[in-house]
């Protein structure tokens, strides 16, 4: 397996990307294929530039890390990049007989009223499949990955052209569509190329992942992710941004699906509850937990994470020995209620507590209820 170990960021000129006209007029977030911008991480786009002017392209590619952070942002910009510029010259066609080398601009940009940029987001080139998991499902099934053979083989609409293939929640396959895919990744045709899209490596089969080379992607540092947390929102407040950053890990992604579920609101009434314990108000927590009444509710899918994600924080800075992050401080007290064993043990509990919620399909509030309960009782021992 070949793999390209966590790449750091390198200094990043924001400001002059903005004023390129990159993020002009980004008052909203494009999905990934129909975003022109790339700002995590320039070590990535400097490798596959080098490989592709050096004709060593590999035919297979896992982009591992986090969800939310550019992995499927920069897998479309690589494929634009690709058809645009990755055509082999034919040299019996050349009038000398040779092909010249073809001369790469220096970075992926490209103006998303370029043809090739219209063409994917249509959904219309004809030598790029997208395979994701059908509305409904949790996962890519068999006979999604058997489209991938019949599809690569085929001859690419322009000599010299690609024929691209991009899996989207990757990690989602289960065993006899991964099975399926080895069978294309054994025998790849010239001039192919397979990505994979994956938040969770570690599900792939061994065999799989011997046959692609890997490559890690790291969230944004803090000045990136503020700068593009600002696109979507000028008037946000840079402390938000900071409780939005250690949240989400530094995903983009993550931020947003957080924000649109009034988790900022939500967090705020978490820690308000949390930080009368052990003397919680449960006239407050019943009127709280009303919210979770129903069974399709965005806004609880928010409290189970960000009450693991609080007890997680506290376990992990406790073992540490060091500061809480600034935007736990108010609940500080937590950090004394416990120790690290009960700690270990309540975080358990309540990730046990959600997955049974969630595969028994139980009622959304008396769940929530429960949680403020125990945390409650484990508080009085």
């Amino acid at each position: 397996m070949n793999y390209i170990f966590d790449m750091e960021d390198e200094d990043y000129d924001l400001d002059d990307k903005i004023h390129n006209g990159s993020l002009e007029n980004h008052n909203q977030f494009l999905s990934p294929k129909e975003s022109s911008f790339y700002a995590s991480n320039q070590i990535v786009e400097k490798y596959f530039l080098d490989l592709i002017s050096d004709e060593k392209l590999p035919h297979a590619f896992i982009f591992s890390g986090p969800q939310g952070i550019g992995k499927a942002t920069f897998a479309y910009r690589l494929v634009r990049f690709l058809f645009k510029y990755g055509k082999t010259i034919d040299p019996t066609n050349s009038l000398f007989g040779e092909s010249s080398p073809t001369v790469l601009p220096e970075n992926m940009d490209m103006s998303s009223e370029e043809t090739i940029f219209r063409k994917i987001i249509s959904g219309g080139h004809p030598d790029f499949l997208i395979l994701e998991p059908a509305e409904g499902k949790k996962g890519l099934d068999v006979a999604q990955i058997r489209k991938i053979t019949p599809f690569l083989r085929k001859t690419a609409s322009e000599d010299g052209g690609w024929r691209i293939v991009l899996v989207d929640d990757a990690d989602s396959m289960n065993r006899n569509a991964q099975n399926a895919l080895l069978k294309i990744l054994e025998e790849p045709p010239r001039k192919t190329l397979l990505l994979l899209i994956s938040h969770n490596s570690g599900s792939f089969l061994p065999t799989i992942i011997s046959r692609c080379r890997m490559v890690h992607f790291e969230p944004p540092n803090f000045e990136v992710f503020d700068a593009l947390l600002h696109q979507y929102d000028p008037s946000t407040d840079r402390s938000v941004t900071r409780i939005l950053y250690d949240f989400s890990s530094g995903s983009i992604g993550k931020s947003l699906q957080f924000i649109s579920a009034d988790g900022l609101e939500l967090l705020t009434e978490i820690k308000t509850i949390l930080k009368k314990y052990p003397n919680p108000d449960f006239e407050y927590i019943h009127l709280f937990c009303e919210r979770f009444s129903g069974k399709e509710n965005e806004t609880w899918n928010a409290f189970c994470t960000i009450i693991v994600w609080i007890f997680h924080s506290i376990c992990l800075h406790k073992a540490r020995g060091d500061d809480f992050p600034e935007v736990m401080t108010d609940i500080n007290n937590l950090n004394t209620l416990w120790s690290l064993e009960e700690l270990l043990e309540i975080c358990e509990l309540l990730e046990v507590k959600l997955r049974r919620a969630e595969y028994a399909n139980l009622d959304n509030r008396q769940c929530a209820l429960e949680i403020f309960m125990i945390l409650f009782q484990s508080s009085k021992q």
